[in-house]
């Protein structure tokens, strides 16, 4: 498993290094994956694009906030979302 950030505006380049066999999406992508632009990459390396059933209110950006609110307390290093800009 693997969780990484990337300054671009799709995974495309890093799913082409990375190869996932399964390439899981939130639901508030919809389709079924079908208009990511990773999808194409994914499955011409025989892996499977899967869409998780959307949650309001739950994302990952949200989880990331929390274990740095409750892990990180004042770490200017860390900013919303795991990157590396200061946070408010």
């Amino acid at each position: 498993d693997y969780v990484v950030v990337f300054e671009e505006d799709t995974a495309e380049r890093l799913v082409s290094l990375v190869k996932p066999t399964i390439y899981a999406k939130g639901g508030d992508y919809g389709h079924g994956g079908v208009y990511l632009p990773e999808t194409r990459i994914v499955e011409a390396n025989g892996g499977k694009v899967v869409v998780l059933p959307f949650h309001y209110n739950h994302s990952t950006t949200g989880i990331v906030e929390t274990i740095i609110q409750r892990y990180c307390p004042g770490d200017s290093q860390v900013g919303p979302g795991g990157g590396s800009e200061p946070r408010p």
